[in-house]
């Protein structure tokens, strides 16, 4: 099941909308537009944000 909303997907990486809208823009989080509207895989957030940790 996909993530969808800043709101849902913040909350999944446990940071607020801001936080989260800042790693897309700066970092590449792996979220993708339908109908204007932010949707992300779990599975690739969690990925991310372990690579992320490793960095």
């Amino acid at each position: 099941m996909l993530l969808s909303g800043w709101k849902d997907i913040a909350n999944f990486c446990g940071v607020c909308v801001a936080t989260a809208m800042k790693w897309k823009r700066q970092n590449g989080l792996p979220v993708y537009y339908v109908n204007r509207k932010p949707v992300a895989d779990p599975d690739k957030i969690k990925a991310w944000l372990s690579k992320q940790s490793r960095a």
